[in-house]
């Protein structure tokens, strides 16, 4: 079975008693509390973001299948909603012995942009702004592309996209809140400097949207609903078929 080749494809948990690792859940098409969260997290993150902005405005939130990665403490069904999380229930000494929902999630960017020669990732960085970017103080400045003066994007493309970029490209887009953008079809831009049209081609390419969900403890991913195209199994075959 397809989805259990990429599950098993993903980094192994090591077996230990005081923690589990996060694990995937498959959402129902009428999980009313995660179709909200959609539209909330766009809203908020649309404040400030064209990206988000234009998500929420192309597709219906109302429709398209939906997965998370969740950490190990909790549990959805005793949550009013998907903003808030279980406190954690451990010791700061504990740890997750397996991957986290965020580990999950580099390494499904990962294999993404590895699935076909013409993906891309796009993330929003909502706590930075060109100023930060032009005067960068901590290492080497992650790639990243700028819409304005107010709006920055990590962009990942196959030819580069390693281990470290993907990771900071994902800590610095997805915290409580954010959007990042598996898309298909499109040219990278040149320079740092994005244009609107870019924006808009990415919304309408999106094949798959993620953003985090449980006040941090967990990533949503979400397969939009395309007109025209029946939705595509975020674990399914033309996630892990090269140029399908």
């Amino acid at each position: 079975m397809v989805v259990a080749t990429f599950i098993a494809s993903l980094p192994q948990p090591q077996v230990t008693e005081t923690m589990a690792d996060s694990r995937i859940l498959h959402l129902a098409d009428n999980d009313s509390k995660a179709r909200e969260w959609i539209r909330e997290n766009l809203r908020v993150c649309a404040h400030s973001r064209s990206l988000s902005r234009k998500l929420l405005a192309h597709f219906p939130t109302t429709s398209g299948s939906m997965i998370a990665f969740v950490e190990p403490w909790v549990d959805p069904d005793q949550l009013s909603a998907y903003r808030y999380s279980q406190p954690w229930p451990g010791d700061v000494t504990q740890h997750i012995a397996g991957p986290s929902s965020k580990d999950r999630l580099k390494a499904f960017v990962a294999k993404y942009l590895q699935s076909r020669s013409d993906a891309m990732v796009v993330c929003e960085n909502s706590d930075n702004i060109r100023k930060t970017a032009d005067y960068w103080s901590w290492g080497t400045i992650p790639p990243i592309s700028c819409y304005g003066e107010e709006e920055i994007y990590h962009v990942l493309i196959p030819a580069l996209a390693g281990p470290d970029i993907i990771d900071t490209s994902v800590s610095d887009a997805i915290r409580h809140w954010g959007t990042g953008v598996c898309a298909a079809g499109l040219q990278a831009t040149a320079g740092d400097r994005i244009q609107e049209p870019f924006l808009d081609e990415v919304a309408e390419r999106a094949k798959y949207i993620f953003m985090p969900v449980f006040d941090g403890n967990g990533i949503l991913i979400w397969t939009p609903q395309h007109s025209g195209e029946e939705p595509t199994d975020v674990m399914g075959t033309r996630l892990l078929t090269p140029d399908s």
